[in-house]
């Protein structure tokens, strides 16, 4: 957590101290992305919850937080990807079709 925390102040002191409005747009996207990493560090570990680091209530806001997240992730996704210019064939199929992709058909089907 001391790197996110870190993370989160370099973030503030970049969005305080740039005028150039390419960063600023970014910036809201880099705080999605530390957001959901550290919400994922304390989903994937019980480790928060064994020694009391957070009660079972901060437990389930950190869930629904996460879930926040990922949906404001998705907003931002297509443009995120496109900014790294990844080519079309290296992406999956899931990349073009996510819904189909992930929908129960498909799924029967494998």
């Amino acid at each position: 957590m001391v790197v996110w925390d870190s993370f989160q102040k370099d973030l503030i002191q970049l969005e305080l101290e740039s005028s150039n409005p390419a960063v600023a747009s970014v910036i809201p996207v880099l705080q999605i992305c530390s957001s959901l990493y550290a919400l994922s560090r304390i989903h994937q570990s019980p480790l928060f919850l064994r020694y009391e680091c957070l009660s079972v209530s901060e437990a389930r806001q950190a869930e629904e937080l996460f879930v926040s997240r990922c949906h404001d992730l998705t907003q931002v996704a297509i443009p995120l990807v496109e900014a790294f210019g990844v080519p079309d064939h290296l992406l999956g199929p899931i990349a073009f079709d996510w819904v189909r992709h992930n929908s129960r058909e498909l799924r029967a089907m494998l």
